[in-house]
This record gives C-alpha cells, structure tokens and sequence, in this order.
C-alpha cells in the first residue's frame, strides 16, 4: 500500500477526513506561535517576570507541539478527536496539579513560587483556548473524572 492510499479518505467515510482536515486547521489557527505568544503575554502572563515570561512562553511552544504533534498524522475525524481529548485530559490533569501545590504552598507557606503560578495560568489559558474543539461531552466525562473526589 503506497502513501497515497493511507492519505487517501475512506470512500464510505469522506465526512470523516474532511472533519480530521478541519478540526487540524481549527487547532493549527488557535495555536499560531506568535500570536499564541501575544495572548499569553497580554493575558496570564502578564503579570510575570520577564525571566519566568520567557521560561513559560518555552512550557507553551512545547506544549503547543505536543497538541499538534498529536494531530498531525490522524486522518480519521473520530480519532483526532479522540486523540485532541486525550491531550486535553493530559493538560487539564497538569493543570490541577499545579493548582494543588499553589492552594497547599499559599496555605502552608503564606505564598506560592511565582514560576508555579504563572505556570498553572498559561496551561489554563492553553486549556480555554483549545476547548472548544473538544466535543462538550467529553468535557464533562474529563471534568467528572479529574474533579470528582476519589474516595466517594
């Protein structure tokens, strides 16, 4: 089977290679570099230290590599989304962690390391802009999951 075939869509599944096409576009638009950058700079980093600016516009471009890295060769509508809400649970469970040693520092030390902080609100800003591409429902499954205690 030549590269041709495996980039060729089903022919009983063309709506599925189109909506993979599309949703790739969709993700590479929300995640142009330098106006991924722009944003972080004017929004949850704004508040930084050009030195933890620069670190955390760093934790950005690799993340945003990593989510397009996850898309680029699924051709498959159903698996890129699949595999985009595999990258947002990832995300979303960094996020919490994060959040849980900024609450614990804030409560224990009187104040959290700035490097955290800004970390945990560009992966928030990385979470909300990528969001919307993930289907709703599974949103609410990942939140269920991730947010829900354990014990009960």
């Amino acid at each position: 089977m030549g590269l041709e075939l495996l980039t060729q869509p089903d022919e009983g599944a063309p709506d599925a290679a189109a909506l993979a096409r599309r949703l790739s576009d969709q993700l590479r638009l929300l995640l142009v570099p330098h106006e991924l950058r722009a944003e972080a700079l004017a929004g949850p980093l704004s508040v930084a230290e050009p030195d933890i600016q620069k670190a955390m516009l760093a934790v950005l471009e690799d993340h945003r590599q990593s989510l397009l890295a996850a898309v680029d060769i699924v051709l498959d509508g159903d698996d890129l989304r699949y595999s985009l809400a595999s990258r947002y649970v990832e995300l979303k469970a960094h996020w919490i962690q994060l959040n849980v040693r900024v609450q614990y520092s804030n409560m224990v030390y009187g104040s959290a390391d700035p490097v955290l902080i800004a970390e945990a609100g560009a992966v928030s800003f990385l979470l909300a802009r990528i969001e919307h591409l993930v289907d709703a429902e599974y949103i609410r499954r990942i939140n269920d999951l991730l947010l829900a205690p354990l014990d009960g």
